[in-house]
């Protein structure tokens, strides 16, 4: 039985930012603690963006941080991503409709009108002023069209329910459940993407975000984590479903990771060892998982920047440690409340100093 962990596809944008290294951080800690297997997962797809210029900064900040991971990029896996959408066509969730669609003049908005409500409610492309919808990128006010979109039909997904952690997010998913689920998505694009299909005779430009998110299901391990912070709650519960109706038998727990305010504040310059095993102790032992967001600890983060470096190896190699019993969910759960809680890990220190 094999394990992984897995992060949402990340973007290299922005590359320099500390926060953009913490998914990683606590991917490769889970995976140590899971004795899974780590793929840092990356999204180059764009339709408005070379993202591949900010690839190899990323990885090099990668490497100088020594995370460990496998990679995987959406781009390398374009043909087998679009096997899945024609798996999706062949089980009949996804279907050629037509809909009343508004769009801007810049192309950056392709909102269905009667689904505005399963929108991504972190979306910040689009305001309404007068009952009038506004693009916030070109400023002009969006269009209605009708005309033949490819949808993916929620509505024919039976029993759904997979694993959320933190319990806590679950609230969220039951919104989702009850705003998305009766509904369906528009999945094809006007403009082009760079990736498209032809169906019943017909080119349709293929939505990035769609096509990555049946990523999951591309992986073989028995056991997985798929991981991102939780204002990707909505990205996260798309994959959750999607990975869902592509594998018949799946074990898959998805993880929102809890936001560290001021954790950018941390990002000192990494030089040696030291700096490699601080931050990565500073973003572990920051991640609180009882609640949603937190501020950094500062306190914390002077005590462990002052600390021995033994005294961190001590630390990081404990919270590592794998000590799972093989019951998935336990296993976890054990870890959240265990394995981030700095008082408890120092309690097992010592106590593995004095065997």
């Amino acid at each position: 039985m094999s394990r992984a962990v897995i992060t949402l596809p990340l973007s290299p944008l922005k590359n320099h930012e500390f926060s953009r290294l913490v998914s990683p951080i606590i991917g490769e800690t889970l995976s140590k603690e899971l004795g899974a297997n780590f793929y840092l997962a990356l999204n180059l797809l764009d339709s408005f963006k070379d993202r591949s210029d900010n690839l190899d900064s990323y990885l090099d900040n990668i490497n100088k941080h020594k995370i460990n991971c496998d990679l995987w990029v959406d781009i390398d896996h374009i043909e087998l991503l679009l096997e899945k959408v024609f798996l999706l066509i062949k089980k009949n969730f996804i279907y050629e409709k037509k809909v009343m669609m508004y769009r801007c003049d810049c192309g950056v908005i392709e909102v269905d009108k009667n689904n505005i409500k399963t929108c991504n409610p972190n979306n910040t492309l689009y305001s309404f002023n007068n009952d009038q919808m506004v693009c916030l990128k070109c400023g002009s006010v969006c269009k209605l069209y009708e005309e033949d979109e490819l949808v993916f039909d929620f509505s024919k997904v039976n029993n759904f329910y997979v694993k959320f952690m933190p319990d806590y997010l679950n609230k969220d998913i039951k919104s989702f459940n009850k705003v998305i689920l009766p509904s369906y998505t528009i999945i094809s694009r006007k403009r082009d993407t760079g990736i498209y299909i032809n169906y019943n005779n017909h080119k349709y430009n293929i939505d990035i975000d769609f096509l990555w998110e049946v990523y999951v299901s591309l992986f073989d391990d028995d056991e997985k984590v798929i991981l991102c912070g939780n204002k990707e709650l909505y990205q996260l519960y798309m994959v959750s479903v999607l990975e869902y109706v592509l594998n018949s038998h799946i074990n898959s727990i998805y993880v929102g990771t809890p936001i560290i305010e001021g954790i950018n504040d941390c990002n000192f310059s990494v030089n040696n060892i030291d700096d490699v095993i601080t931050k990565k102790l500073i973003v572990i032992l920051n991640t609180k998982w009882s609640v949603k967001q937190r501020k950094i600890d500062y306190d914390l983060v002077s005590k462990l920047r002052r600390m021995p470096l033994d005294k961190k190896f001590d630390i990081y190699e404990t919270i590592c440690y794998n000590n799972c019993v093989g019951n998935f969910n336990k296993d976890l759960a054990y870890i959240f409340n265990e394995q981030f809680n700095f008082q408890k890990v120092m309690k097992k220190v010592k106590e593995r100093r004095n065997v």
